[in-house]
């Protein structure tokens, strides 16, 4: 079951906005908050809808016997040989995977510094 704190959990996993979730699920922000407050009666159409949207997102939600939680699934990438086939490279901000992970992995590896080193 999806509960107030699982989305707040996921919101905050993905860096939404209450107001970001509520586009994104087609609910009314105050039916939002209404979910995330955990104290007032939520439809089970709006609970079922912002499910969904952050399933769409990457959200996978876990429920066990040692406890509840939300998870972060990388969306999957096109292989190499795939990338040839469409003549997309999203080694650079393109395909599924969001800019602001390229611009930390570049960070990581050093490849931000590689351009200003051939100078």
């Amino acid at each position: 079951m999806v509960t107030s704190r699982k989305v707040r959990a996921a919101r905050a996993l993905l860096g939404w906005t209450q107001e970001l979730l509520a586009d994104k699920a087609l609910v009314a922000l105050t039916a939002l908050k209404r979910l995330e407050s955990d104290r007032l009666l939520v439809r089970d159409a709006t609970r079922d809808a912002v499910r969904k949207a952050l399933e769409a997102a990457g959200i996978v939600f876990l429920s066990s016997g040692r406890g509840q939680g939300v998870m972060l699934v990388r969306q999957e990438t096109k292989k190499p040989d795939e990338e040839a086939l469409t003549g997309e490279d999203n080694s650079r901000g393109g395909g599924d995977i969001d800019q602001t992970e390229n611009r930390r992995a570049d960070i990581r590896s050093g490849a931000h510094c590689r351009q200003t080193d051939r100078l």
